[in-house]
């Protein structure tokens, strides 16, 4: 039986991480796990794996694994032993993995957690577009429209054609008018 990524799913998760899916079925078949993905749920593997940067790499691949099947919160507790690691990966990867984590809490509901965790790191040009997207995406689970607003409104003034923001501002902006 042969594994299928939901589509949709790992598109727009490939999109935010700005990786290609020929890089990612490259590392979704690395040779260094034999028996496959899922034989790497155990937490010490994901440990053991966490320790260098070679295969650092499917702490990733297995956390945006269980993000593009749905389940956030094992995406996010996967990523739990690459997190603060600063010597796994170049500056840029290691902001993208703490996007990642960001988006983690915000598909768990847990918006104020990715509020916080986003407000504690001074992103580079190249990520504070996708940071300022989550932040809205955040403030619009919270209800605050307005500060939601603000962040996709930044987003849409950096490129007009960035994942869903146009679909998100319209969506406020319908709500506003109904009262909502």
């Amino acid at each position: 039986m042969e594994f299928k990524y939901p589509a949709e799913a790992l598109e727009s998760i490939l999109k935010e991480l700005r990786m290609g899916k020929d890089e990612f079925q490259k590392l979704s078949q690395s040779p260094l796990i034999p028996g496959g993905l899922q034989s790497l749920i155990d937490p010490k593997d994901l440990e053991q794996l966490s320790q260098n940067s070679d295969t650092a790499w499917l702490v990733l691949e297995l956390s945006l694994l269980s993000g593009s099947l749905g389940d956030w919160q094992k995406a996010n507790e996967i990523l739990t032993p690459i997190l603060g690691k600063t010597d796994l990966f170049d500056e840029e990867t290691t902001e993208r993995v703490l996007l990642w984590r960001i988006r983690c809490l915000i598909e768990s509901n847990e918006f104020s957690e990715a509020i916080g965790l986003c407000g504690t790191f001074t992103w580079s040009d190249g990520n504070q577009t996708h940071s300022n997207y989550l932040l809205g995406m955040a403030f619009d689970g919270l209800g605050m429209r307005d500060k939601a607003e603000l962040r996709y409104r930044a987003v849409a003034s950096e490129d007009t054609n960035y994942l869903d923001v146009n679909q998100r501002l319209e969506s406020l902006s319908q709500n506003q008018k109904r009262g909502t």
